[in-house]
Parts: C-alpha cells; sequence; structure tokens
C-alpha cells in the first residue's frame, strides 16, 4: 500500500510539477499583469490572464506527459493462474 502510494505521488509529481512550477513562477504573474494592461480593464485583463495561464499550465502538463510516460505508475494487467 505504501509503495503504490508513493509510485502514485511520483506520477502526480512528474505530470503536473513542472507545469506548477512554470505556470506558478511565470506564466500566470506575467498574464495577470500583462492582461489589464493589454484591456485596460481589470476584469477582462484577469479574465485573460486565467485564459492563458490555463492554457500553457495544461500545454505544459501534456507536454510533460507525453514526454515522461515511462516514469508514471500504472496498472499491471491481471495475470490469470494457468
Amino acid at each position: 500500500m505504501l509503495v503504490a502510494n508513493l509510485l502514485a505521488l511520483r506520477s502526480v509529481a512528474v505530470e503536473f510539477g513542472p507545469a506548477e512550477l512554470i505556470d506558478s513562477i511565470v506564466v500566470r504573474p506575467l498574464a495577470f499583469y500583462v492582461g489589464p494592461t493589454l484591456f485596460g480593464n481589470v476584469v477582462a485583463g484577469w479574465i485573460f490572464g486565467k485564459l492563458v495561464s490555463d492554457v500553457a499550465f495544461y500545454a505544459c502538463a501534456i507536454f510533460t506527459y507525453e514526454r515522461f510516460r515511462g516514469l508514471l505508475a500504472h496498472r499491471q494487467p491481471n495475470r490469470a493462474t494457468e
């Protein structure tokens, strides 16, 4: 049980860790700063920032999932007794 939980934690860290790091440090603050400046309206800028940062997060998450699929935990097929 402990090993399964640690494998699941590793899978989550591998799949979402880089995306969260890039999103939290670079993309989201920049998008929330540029959005209101670009639109001249805080609410429209925040909506723009939210959409841009969500797209960037999921694009990074998809990339890391495809790139590091071998490191993710997956269910082993049940072997029937012969």
